[in-house]
């Protein structure tokens, strides 16, 4: 049944979500639509300190997004962050047709994800411009600015992978740079992010510190 529900899926929007979990409990709450995509760890894994952006690049890498229109990365927890009923997804897709990007992020007022991020995790602001400096001279704004939080999109597959490659990849380099001490301290602070999903040992086994660190 979760296999044809899927293709029928992917056949009538040509969408393909894959939706991480990491245990029997997480994985109940994947909807059959979607791809699970088991994040369980074990013994000798990769840390992952920038969480599932380490799955994105994974996957746009291994071409998952080739074959179709659409392409997300959702949590096992998508539903319960965000009030939003992933079943339906396709209607409201259909009341705006062929978007570049679909968010799920209208309730949000404040206009730039900056100010809330250094808001609630002080420091991001001066250790992100610090990567973009390194990257392109990016320069961060305090204009008003797209809203996406989690990674939780469906963007058009040409789109994503555009993304992935000129952005997120080399960005993620810059970040796993040891020689760079500065960065590194202030990647691994604390970012006193508040969430019951993982305790400290998992968040140890993760990331590699009993806490969320600054990657993300």
């Amino acid at each position: 049944m979760r296999k044809l529900l899927r293709k029928s899926m992917e056949m009538a929007a040509k969408t393909i979500i894959h939706q991480i979990y990491f245990d029997d409990n997480s994985k109940k709450l994947v909807k059959d639509f979607a791809i699970p995509y088991d994040n369980t760890w074990y013994e000798g894994k990769p840390k992952q300190p920038a969480f599932e952006n380490h799955i994105i690049l994974d996957l746009i890498t291994a071409g998952a997004h080739k074959d179709c229109d659409y392409f997300g990365v959702l949590s096992w927890q998508f539903e319960k962050k965000n009030s939003y009923w992933l079943k339906n997804l396709f209607d409201d897709m259909a009341k705006f047709p062929n978007m570049e990007t679909y968010t799920f992020y209208k309730a949000h007022t404040q206009p730039n994800l900056w100010r809330v991020a250094e808001q609630w995790h002080a420091g991001i602001i001066v250790t992100a411009q610090h990567i973009f400096n390194r990257f392109n001279g990016f320069k961060i704004s305090q204009n008003e600015m797209p809203t996406i939080y989690q990674n939780a999109h469906l963007t058009k597959s040409d789109i994503y992978e555009d993304y992935v490659q000129t952005w997120l990849q080399p960005l993620m380099e810059i970040m796993a740079d040891t020689e760079d001490v500065w960065l590194q301290e202030r990647l691994y602070s604390d970012t006193k992010y508040k969430s019951y999903s993982l305790n400290k040992t998992k968040l140890q086994n993760v990331t590699g510190v009993p806490y969320y660190p600054m990657h993300s």
